[in-house]
């Protein structure tokens, strides 16, 4: 993987607009931050979003350990870990065709919807049978991780419009830090997510040692009632309020509809000032 990592970035080529920032200053953030609305609404957005990934990745194991048995957590975790690649390749893979008559933040709000809907039915049928069938609580995951998939190129995409509109407005795209805070925002999704499953599982007194341990199965000890339905919490229910509230945030994206076509207007002509001074 560090080669192929290394080989693609070795052969990205820097575009003709790519620019050196120099030195950016505490207060050129700021400013950035006070002017472009499209940056501080696709981070929040981003934010509350990527807790759909989060919450599934922290909780679906302990799922598949309780719910079908520790015993079949090696094989399950096999096919789990395989739906998840398999489900963000071919969520790349469709996304171009899928999403190509899409602005970026329209294309965003789709895949957000798009990744919450198996995860609402995985709860609804949580609440009929805390032990949904293995195949169909795989097949929905799969479902939801193709739209997470998808998702990575509006979102891509989305970053990138942020740095062309700090061009427009403050003459330089700030490529770097858009990027950091983009980074950052991940990195704290993941910290909150793993916060919230830990949360429920002291809530419903989750005990590892003690289920496992062989007293408790010679005794016939029973897992406690909302230890399953407590982690469908995790895994379906509230990623997917989250998903939804993330796509009603990106309802006040302001590159969108005469404002996008205006601000690349002004970005076509800037670049062009910007050749002929060369």
């Amino acid at each position: 993987m560090f080669i192929i990592s290394l080989i693609g970035t070795i052969l990205v080529k820097e575009g003709p607009y790519s620019e050196k920032s120099g030195d950016v200053k505490f207060k050129d953030i700021l400013k950035m931050f006070k002017k472009n609305k499209a940056l501080w609404i696709s981070q929040l957005s981003g934010l509350i979003g990527s807790l759909i990934f989060s919450f599934i990745m922290v909780a679906a194991t302990y799922y598949l350990k309780w719910a079908y048995g520790p015993e079949n957590l090696g094989t399950l975790s096999a096919v789990w870990g395989a739906t998840i690649l398999f489900g963000f390749v071919v969520g790349t893979a469709i996304a171009p065709k899928i999403l190509k008559n899409f602005i970026p933040v329209k294309a965003a709000i789709f895949c957000n919807l798009g990744s919450v809907t198996p995860l609402f039915l995985i709860f609804v049928f949580g609440l009929i049978n805390p032990v949904i069938p293995v195949p169909l609580f795989l097949i929905l995951l799969f479902l939801s991780l193709i739209f997470i998939g998808m998702s990575y190129i509006p979102g891509t995409l989305i970053s990138m419009e942020v740095m062309d509109f700090n061009k427009v407005t403050g003459g330089r795209a700030m490529e770097g830090i858009v990027q950091s805070i983009t980074n950052f925002t991940l990195k704290a999704s993941t910290a909150l997510a793993g916060l919230a499953t830990g949360a429920v599982l002291v809530a419903i007194q989750y005990d590892a040692a003690l289920y496992e341990s062989q007293a408790f199965i010679d005794s016939g000890g029973q897992l406690p009632a909302g230890l399953l339905s407590g982690l469908l919490l995790v895994i379906a229910l509230i990623p997917a309020i989250f998903g939804a509230v993330a796509a009603l945030i990106l309802l006040a994206y302001p590159i969108k509809g005469v404002f996008r076509e205006e601000m690349y207007s002004k970005l076509e002509h800037i670049r062009q000032e910007e050749t002929e001074e060369e």
